[in-house]
């Protein structure tokens, strides 16, 4: 559950001096274009085989720049940002990644980016998933803001306990 920042500068030449905004753009953006292919590739099938209006080609690009508006109307703060650039512990989610910085949990869950401050975590409470027959397991936090779900799966799920570790030592109610 290492963050290595010279490792991942190996896959991804573009990752000096990133940013925790800079970082979800790069990730959210992947995820749209991804989607955005795969409409397009669904109503190639509407276009051509229902004979649909071929306008239906400007649907995707013009939802991928609603999303892209969306996303960069948000602002950031200078301790977040110091604090997601020194080296931190990262862990992989089922939907997304969290980092584990120095007073908080920083998320990006379902492509949402999600700040959970560990003095507000009031309990936590790890849950068996069933639908995949017992191979997600989730943490549940409660904070006075609401609850938050962070699902691991696969070989993730034995970060699950060092995520648990980690909220203890900082400071925030485990199993409570």
């Amino acid at each position: 559950m290492s963050w290595d920042r010279e490792r991942q500068a190996e896959f991804d030449p573009f990752w000096e001096n990133v940013t925790v905004t800079g970082h979800f753009y790069r990730r959210e953006l992947k995820r749209m274009v991804l989607c955005s292919l795969g409409l397009t590739a669904l109503l190639g099938y509407l276009v051509f085989v229902a004979k649909q209006s071929p306008l239906l080609f400007l649907v995707p690009p013009l939802v991928l720049l609603l999303a892209v508006g969306r996303m960069l109307l948000g602002g950031t703060r200078e301790r977040l940002l110091r604090a997601f650039q020194q080296p931190h512990p990262q862990c992989r989610l089922w939907s997304g990644e969290g980092h584990l910085l120095e007073n908080c949990l920083l998320c990006r869950v379902g492509g949402r980016l999600r700040l959970i401050p560990l003095e507000k975590v009031t309990r936590t409470r790890r849950v068996e998933v069933s639908r995949s027959a017992g191979l997600v397991k989730a943490l549940i936090l409660w904070s006075d803001a609401g609850s938050c779900r962070l699902e691991f799966s696969g070989k993730h799920r034995a970060e699950l306990e060092e995520v648990e570790e980690w909220i203890s030592r900082a400071g925030g109610k485990v199993g409570e």
